[in-house]
């Protein structure tokens, strides 16, 4: 199963900001070029005409095989987008 979450978030994890700076990137466009990359499929959301416009700039690099790696390190055993900790209500009973 997975863990509670803890608070923990994907953007603000010190690996995912170092493989961004080493690619002039934002830590959310690492993110989903990692998803790309892996086959999964994203479906980015925002509200912002400007983090729409970065989402999409995400084809321009490759991650490198140390990047996968240390992205594939991360923790695995919870859900790190939990949609609770977005919305004011809880969709889980």
């Amino acid at each position: 199963g997975l863990a509670p979450y803890d608070g923990e978030n994907l953007l603000e994890m010190a690996q995912v900001k170092n493989v961004a700076k080493n690619h002039g990137k934002s830590p959310a466009q690492i993110l989903l070029r990692w998803a790309i990359e892996r086959k999964v499929i994203v479906i980015p959301k925002s509200t912002k005409k400007a983090r729409l416009q970065e989402n999409s700039e995400i084809f321009d690099f490759e991650l490198t095989d140390e990047d996968k790696k240390v992205l594939g390190g991360l923790r695995n055993d919870y859900r790190f987008n939990n949609p609770e900790f977005y919305a004011n209500y809880p969709i889980f009973g």
